[in-house]
């Protein structure tokens, strides 16, 4: 008890200590070792904004994937994530995997203060999917836990310039992530989709479209069987399973031709991992290539995609 007290006490001093750091951030380039590294911090900051000017989309940033975990210190912002739009309030954590459709910032004339960091690393993006595809993307961690004192002792030690070897600062990002995988999984914080298996699945579908994610692994995620699954989608969303993932993954490739991704990555990214069936069926949905639509999308495709070229159930 003594040593979770001390913990919680620690992150709330360094935390504190941040707040006269606002203004101050701080990208860090890391020599590439010949060992893949797991997990590595690539940038860190304090900031405070106060208009709608400062926004993010986890579509319209950095092409490799990462991670963006920003903690609250004061004010507050919002969070559109799965359908959903929440508010960022003091002590809430925000964590979220990049590429994704997401969107993040201020609401006009509300500051936000906060404490952010990057972590990149392929086994850091895949356990914070996983934390998020559990828990959500907003979390209340546990004040007596370790995750908060972990978050803001790492953003204070890159803002300080870094580690002067990439396995220190690796080794203190994966100390983050299972911080958080241990604090997240006893998060307060809103998981209303948890209790929503249509919702739960939808949201592991809208992580895991790159990994070819199917109708058997939305069913597993909602703890369904494949048969009662189905029955409750299509009462929930007035569409087969399969038609909704189908029309997902064109409208998410749609997003990524429009910021500027190539069509192989655009593919890849969705689940379309043959890119001829790729173009086939985008062509299908939109009449377009993919390639024609990214030189200059036709805005006759901004509404739904016809339902007569989704596969069936």
């Amino acid at each position: 008890m003594a040593k979770s007290a001390e913990r919680a006490a620690d992150g709330t001093l360094v935390l504190s200590q941040l707040e006269g750091q606002v203004g101050r951030t701080i990208r860090l380039a890391h020599p590439a070792p010949a060992l893949s590294l797991p997990a590595q911090v690539a940038g860190a900051g304090v900031e405070e904004h106060a208009t709608a000017a400062y926004t993010w989309h986890g579509l319209h940033r950095e092409r490799e994937d990462l991670v963006v975990i920003q903690h609250t210190l004061a004010g507050g912002g919002f969070l559109e994530f799965g359908g959903l739009r929440q508010r960022t309030t003091p002590g809430t954590t925000l964590v979220v995997p990049v590429p994704h459709d997401h969107r993040y910032g201020c609401l006009d004339g509300e500051p936000w203060r906060f404490c952010w960091l990057i972590l990149t690393g392929r086994e850091a993006v895949r356990a914070i999917r996983h934390l998020v595809d559990r828990r959500g993307p907003l979390l209340r961690l546990p004040p007596q836990g370790q995750a908060l004192g972990i978050l803001a002792t790492t953003c204070r030690e890159a803002l300080a310039g870094g580690w002067e070897s990439p396995f220190t600062g690796s080794a203190r990002a994966w100390t983050l992530v299972m911080a958080l995988l241990a604090d997240g999984s006893s998060s307060d914080g809103p998981t209303a989709s948890n209790d929503d298996p249509v919702a739960l699945a939808q949201q592991f579908a809208r992580s895991h479209l790159g990994d070819g994610v199917g109708i058997a692994a939305m069913a597993r995620a909602a703890g369904l069987s494949r048969f009662h699954f189905s029955r409750k989608f299509v009462r929930a969303t007035g569409q087969t399973p399969a038609a909704w993932l189908a029309d997902l993954r064109l409208r998410e490739a749609m997003s990524l031709l429009r910021g500027g991704a190539d069509v192989t990555a655009a593919g890849e990214r969705t689940g379309f991992q043959d890119p001829s069936y790729f173009c086939r069926a985008f062509r299908r949905a939109t009449g377009l290539t993919p390639g024609a639509y990214r030189a200059g999308q036709d805005p006759r495709h901004d509404g739904p995609l016809p339902a007569a070229n989704h596969p069936p159930a």
